[in-house]
């Protein structure tokens, strides 16, 4: 039965039974045959002709949103979206990875075929214009839809004649058609600049609705919602900030740090950051927490705008060595925390880089030294907000704006302690602006927006901070836990340590089935178990790389970020399990030609995502089977 999915922050996503995610017995050509194509092939041509192929359009109905080569594997990542009467249509989104060759190796699609009776009838400007003449919600009603979903002050219509809209194109998630307008005055608008577009969608009922889209940005949220024309009734609403909120004990710990701070010089890597972490504009260098990459600064007020914020000074020689006092309050420390936050955001940029996560793909920065994607987008990290406690969160809006991340004091213990001073909290972050920005395409930010999808952006957010914290003498029985620090407890924030053993964490796939499950963290959790397996498997078969920069080794660490970050690149929009799954498999095959493939599948099994797992209509099932050639 046809039904909208809920998650975080009142997220709704219709659900989309069309959707598939398909890898070819042998590559595709788009002609159909299979075989290898021209090496000249144009990957852009080549997804656009599959699309018009696969599905009887023209050339007028498709729009290349986004498109980057990974250098690890040489894969070519198309992103397209499809246009009906020339608009849009928001969640009719196809991706196609096409190699080296030119041949298809896999595609995702959420596409209409031009005989869809959907299609039929928005093509008909007889109905069309039946329907339209019943049709009164105004860009202004849709913008009231969105502000009551978040249960905000709604305007009355008679303020209308105060609003200023802008006949202007939208910069935010267009294709250069006229319909985009900003509208200002938006009571709540951080940048007063809420944007109105028109545009159609795919409901759960498979239909074609014509929609006004919003993308309106508060001081706690940034959300492109959808309203219908028609009915002036939320058709879909995702919000760009990933929210985390933690179980809260009460307990103290004798003291925070595991060790002590050290002081490191130098720490910019060279190819990531050319001109290091103080990269100011016209050449110019910093001197306080900004730069390239990040602005990092603090948030006592709990508003996020980052001018006139302070942010700690290192003076000319760049010497941020500040003292910290923890039998002291958090604020005590502030500039301690606000440099914490500052190296740890750039290490993150500088370590993702180089697993592919860069210009061209859609990475964070203010000047992408004309390599490609949209800049102007250095994230903006802000500490000890003053608007929350407990807490930690990360907005992903399309590439060429600002991420922004958003880290909070914790009253688990006391003194207070503080989420800028945990590494696994600003990586889990961090990591949820990577596989927003990857997963889809930079240009879409709504592809982790159903309850599955959603809880994978948890997991894979959770293992990133493992491996960015893995040491030498770490092994298959280390167990690990997220926030341990600033929950002060031992177990961390989940209810099960991350576990090859099946007495410490026994999650499965079909744990999914648990109502406790319906939540996005709770589902992070069980895909973060599944990738831990494969992350020991790995380990455990191809060795352990200390320098988790040097992602030219082989070792299985490095592998399992190559694999998960390709994965990100490879699989659909709104992904599952089996397709995150089948993704990371096919990133193994890019990159090591088979090599750990049935590593990959004796993890996966182990936690019941075996070859024969499925979803029937919402009920998981179990396998812990693998192909026959890995049990020979």
């Amino acid at each position: 039965m046809a039904h909208e999915t809920r998650q975080r922050g009142g997220n709704i996503v219709p659900s989309l039974n069309h959707a598939v995610y398909v890898i070819p017995e042998t590559p595709l050509t788009t002609t159909g045959q299979t075989g290898s194509a021209g090496l000249q092939a144009d990957p852009k041509q080549v997804a656009l002709q599959l699309a018009l192929e696969k599905y009887g359009l023209k050339g007028a109905d498709l729009v290349v949103k986004n498109f980057h080569t990974s250098a690890d594997t040489g894969v070519s990542h198309v992103y397209l979206r499809q246009l009906v009467n020339g608009l849009e249509v928001t969640n009719a989104d196809m991706n196609v990875n096409v190699d080296t060759k030119g041949t298809i190796i896999s595609y995702g699609s959420t596409f209409l075929t031009a005989g869809h009776p959907a299609i039929q009838v928005a093509t008909n400007p007889q109905i069309m214009g039946t329907i339209n003449a019943i049709g009164s919600v105004t860009r202004l009603d849709a913008v009231n839809a969105v502000l009551g979903h978040q249960g905000r002050p709604t305007m009355p219509r008679s303020t209308t004649s105060h609003l200023t809209v802008n006949h202007e194109r939208d910069e935010v998630n267009t294709t250069g058609d006229e319909s985009a307008q900003v509208i200002t005055g938006v009571p709540g608008s951080v940048d007063d600049r809420t944007v109105t577009r028109d545009t159609y969608i795919i409901n759960s009922q498979g239909e074609l609705e014509p929609v006004w889209g919003v993308i309106l940005r508060t001081d706690d949220d940034w959300v492109n919602a959808h309203v219908s024309r028609h009915s002036g009734k939320l058709v879909s609403y995702v919000s760009w900030r990933a929210d985390d909120t933690y179980r809260v004990y009460t307990r103290n710990v004798p003291n925070p740090d595991k060790g002590d701070r050290e002081l490191v010089s130098d720490p910019a890597d060279t190819m990531a950051s050319p001109r290091g972490w103080h990269a100011g504009p016209d050449d110019s260098t910093t001197t306080d927490t900004s730069g390239n990459n990040v602005f990092a600064q603090e948030n006592l007020d709990g508003k996020l705008t980052w001018e006139g914020k302070k942010r700690p000074d290192g003076g000319s020689q760049l010497a941020f060595d500040f003292p910290i006092d923890f039998s002291q309050e958090p604020v005590n420390y502030l500039d301690a925390a606000v440099t914490n936050l500052y190296y740890w955001n750039n290490l993150a940029h500088d370590i993702f880089y180089n697993y592919g996560f860069d210009e061209e793909s859609g990475n964070f920065q203010n000047d992408n030294f004309g390599e490609g994607g949209e800049e102007g987008d250095a994230v903006l990290a802000f500490a000890q907000g003053g608007d929350g406690m407990n807490n930690a969160w990360f907005s992903t809006p399309p590439d060429g704006e600002n991420g922004v991340m958003n880290m909070y004091i914790f009253d688990t213990t006391s003194p207070n302690r503080d989420g800028d001073l945990e590494a696994d909290v600003i990586i889990h972050e961090y990591t949820h602006g990577v596989s927003n920005r990857l997963t889809g395409g930079a240009a879409n930010s709504n592809c982790l927006g159903t309850l599955e999808a959603g809880g994978m952006g948890e997991g894979w957010s959770d293992i990133m901070a493992i491996l960015f914290q893995l040491k030498p003498s770490d092994t298959n029985a280390t167990d690990f836990a997220i926030g341990s620090y600033v929950e002060g407890s031992a177990k961390g924030f989940r209810r099960h340590l991350y576990s090859t053993s099946l007495a410490t964490n026994p999650t499965m796939y079909s744990d999914l089935n648990d109502p406790s499950n319906q939540e996005v963290h709770n589902v992070g959790e069980l895909w973060a178990e599944m990738l831990y397996e494969v992350v020991w498997a790995l380990i455990d078969e191809a060795g352990f790389e200390p320098n988790l920069a040097n992602a030219d080794s082989q070792a299985g660490n490095i592998l399992a970020m190559k694999y998960i970050v390709n994965g990100f690149k490879l699989q659909p929009c709104n992904p599952t399990f089996l397709s995150a799954r089948d993704a990371i498999i096919q990133a193994e095959k890019m990159i090591s030609d088979g090599e750990y493939e049935c590593t990959l599948w004796r993890a996966f099994s182990k936690r019941g995502l075996g070859k024969f797992a499925i979803n029937a209509f919402g009920d998981y099932f179990n396998s812990s089977s693998m192909p026959l050639r890995c049990l020979v």
